[in-house]
């Protein structure tokens, strides 16, 4: 579970930067929404408001970052610009990122620096984190890739041996994070001391999904198998679309090529192959976005590849209708269904613009699923949002609501309601807007004097 994202220049955000799922003690109500873990009770929710422009986004983008350098390394994103600009000496400032969390019963702090317009790491460390706040080091690397493993003398010779070559091998990276090479091909087995680099970097890999409105929370797969679908629908039910059944449809790769660019269909072809040749009597199935239609591609019983799409009903017609015919709203909640079929029992969600398209009720039913479905898991959700009809205490704790503004030198500041110490049954939503809290858009009159009331 995530307990602190730290973050320092970084586009807007010049000055470290601490946003945080620490639960205050001084609340009673709905202790549903966190989870006692050891010394440290950590929330399930952070709800994030500010004006456009403040750095809302940019927080989304820190998450989004910090897993792409994962996942990649340094050298194969586009950097350059994403230092904050506010000031020419940043450019060569490293620029920081530090997540603290709890894996089961441990808890640990891992981060890196780059220089931005170099794209060149100059450190990393993974800590583990002691009851008391103690760090105790695992490893960390400097700027030339060389990495100081604290356990290595505890380790088994072999191990010890096998990591010195992993040393040996990375030092000079300056492109790439170790945790990650670590993970390349290593094969290291659960009984291994070594294998604490597998559990940190599959956690954050696997259980951060992180949505900005350029990506979608589902590549919706589980729309296509019966077992879920028939879940999909029951829970469509309480949500007012107008839909009442999605169906599945088969059709042809002819409905693809005449879809996509001569170029790109070949480049789909040459990836089922790809996969089909690497399947290891795995069964093929991956789904696909063309434009606003969804397609599902599978290999039936005789080894035969198929084609799917999604069909809607509605209550009001005898027809289907294609997925892309659906509202942007319709479209957006279908998305968001998906995190509520979910089974995993720890994930955290980190998503932009949670209420894009979406009316504030069907919002909110949303938000309400979510909190009940979710009563007995360590799942977490991060959002950002316009939408102060939310901003109720019926829906959230006031530590669990966050503003971000802009300080007097452009930087984006956060900082959470808590530190305001209101009631636990005063309307906050009114108050916001009325600009108590800051993190309200400042307007100015029009040339013609009207000001918007």
């Amino acid at each position: 579970m995530l307990i602190r994202f730290i973050i320092e220049n970084f586009k807007s955000y010049e000055k470290e930067t601490t946003f945080e799922m620490v639960a205050s003690g001084k609340y009673k109500t709905h202790i549903d929404h966190v989870v006692k873990n050891g010394p440290v009770d950590i929330l399930k929710h952070g709800v994030i408001f500010g004006p456009n422009a403040s750095g809302k986004s940019k927080l989304i983008d820190a998450f989004f970052f910090f897993k792409d350098c994962l996942l990649q390394g340094s050298d194969m994103l586009d950097t350059t610009d994403l230092f904050c600009k506010n000031r020419e000496e940043n450019r060569n400032r490293n620029t920081s990122f530090e997540i603290q969390l709890s894996i089961g019963d441990a808890f640990y702090a891992y981060g890196f620096s780059i220089i931005m317009d170099t794209s060149k790491i100059t450190e990393e460390w993974l800590f583990e984190l002691g009851k008391t706040g103690t760090r105790k080091a695992v490893f960390t690397r400097d700027e030339m890739g060389v990495v100081n493993y604290v356990p290595l003398r505890t380790l088994p010779l072999a191990e010890r041996t096998r990591f010195s070559v992993y040393q040996s091998d990375f030092e000079g990276n300056t492109h790439r994070l170790f945790l990650s090479e670590m993970n390349r091909d290593k094969k290291i087995e659960p009984t291994s001391r070594l294998f604490q680099f597998v559990t940190v970097f599959d956690h954050l890999v696997d259980n951060i999904i992180v949505v900005n409105p350029n990506t979608t929370v589902t590549n919706f797969q589980r729309y296509y198998d019966e077992a879920t679908l028939e879940h999909v629908n029951d829970l469509l039910q309480t949500f007012d679309t107008g839909i009442s059944k999605i169906v599945v449809e088969e059709t042809s790769l002819d409905e693809i090529k005449r879809r996509l660019p001569s170029f790109l269909f070949d480049e789909l072809m040459k990836d089922m192959k790809e996969r089909i040749a690497q399947k290891r009597g795995k069964d093929l199935r991956f789904s696909m976005r063309i434009e606003r239609d969804f397609f599902n591609i599978y290999e039936d019983s005789n080894a035969n590849l198929k084609v799917s799409t999604l069909r809607t009903e509605h209550r009001t017609s005898t027809l289907q209708f294609r997925f892309a015919e659906e509202s942007d709203g319709t479209q957006r909640l279908f998305e968001l269904l998906d995190i509520l079929l979910m089974d995993s029992d720890e994930a955290l969600f980190v998503i932009d613009e949670l209420d894009r398209s979406l009316h504030p009720m069907l919002t909110w039913r949303f938000l309400k699923q979510f909190n009940e479905r979710n009563l007995n898991s360590r799942r977490q959700l991060v959002f950002t949002t316009h939408e102060p009809y939310i901003m109720d205490q019926r829906l959230y704790r006031l530590d669990e609501i966050w503003f971000v503004e802009k300080d007097k030198d452009d930087s984006s500041i956060i900082y959470s309601l808590d530190r305001f110490k209101e009631r636990t049954d005063k309307v906050i939503n009114k108050t916001y807007l009325e600009g108590r809290y800051g993190a309200v858009p400042i307007l100015s009159q029009l040339d013609n004097g009207y000001e918007p009331s």
